[in-house]
């Protein structure tokens, strides 16, 4: 069974989210290679063989394909280890386990453990799943980046960010038509779903949904119907500390995080 996955290319940071190629993988042919590593004992049925591999094995093969799905560069989980957990713990609300080096951090309302000894980003039970690679590649770039900040109240749109209105085009336009496409002349159904995601309503276009991803990045969803004359339209508004708070990719990992979310499958 092949897929199609999307890999990173380059380490730096105000590069590392926007710039993807596709690449081929076979999984089938992954999975056995990963299986022929594990040392594990073979034990036979009544007409085939089986193998018995020990559960911790498992559980480590498991968490490394979870680092290959978020693609995330191994060098970021460094830099993450190399950051003191203090300071970290302060700027963010997150949980730090020293026994276990691993972070619990709540995004959107579901909670994340973040390891960077084993290079993993998973749901703690309870919680909804990474709803896509974007997802894991910010929380791991919020981590990095925290610093302590108050909100300016004021919203902007990607173009005020600075530097966005050279770098929010092209392959970095934000799909907010996802938003658009999904609801068209539909408010009603637009609010039903960002109120299931813990929206909060904003007196804003025609319908107006603010959304807490942490405490201190908000992001603001703005739909205005369709009619006769005009197609549906959304966009994306973030307050304006965002551009002290995470380079311009990591903007642009939230928003795609954001739309996919919100647009659905």
């Amino acid at each position: 069974m092949a897929g199609i996955v999307q890999v990173a290319l380059g380490t730096d940071r105000d590069n590392m989210a926007g710039r993807f190629h596709e690449k081929r993988i076979d999984f089938q042919k992954g999975f056995m290679q990963k299986h022929r590593e594990i040392p594990a004992m073979f034990t036979r049925g009544a007409s085939s063989g089986t193998f018995a591999v020990p559960e911790a094995r498992v559980m480590l093969t498991q968490r490394r394909a979870q680092r290959i799905s978020t693609m995330i560069d191994p060098v970021h989980f460094k830099d993450l280890s190399a950051k003191i957990p203090e300071d970290i713990v302060r700027n963010t609300g997150a949980v730090y386990d020293a026994g276990m080096d691993r972070y619990q951090i709540t995004v959107w309302q579901n909670t994340y453990a973040v390891s960077p000894a084993l290079e993993t980003v998973e749901a703690t039970e309870g919680s909804v799943p990474a709803r896509s690679d974007y997802m894991a590649l910010f929380i791991v770039h919020y981590l990095l980046s925290s610093i302590s900040l108050p909100l300016s109240g004021t919203w902007v749109s990607e173009k005020d960010i600075p530097g966005g209105a050279a770098f929010f085009r092209g392959p970095h336009t934000l799909p907010t038509d996802m938003i658009a496409r999904a609801f068209g002349d539909d408010p009603d159904r637009f609010s039903k779903a960002c109120a299931d995601l813990n929206g909060q309503p904003l007196d804003m276009a025609d319908r107006a949904f603010v959304f807490h991803i942490t405490p201190d990045i908000p992001v603001a969803v703005l739909f205005w119907q369709a009619d006769e004359d005009f197609p549906a339209e959304a966009k994306l508004l973030f307050d304006r500390s965002i551009s002290q708070r995470l380079a311009l990719d990591i903007v642009y990992a939230l928003a795609v995080m954001v739309c996919h979310t919100l647009a659905g499958p």
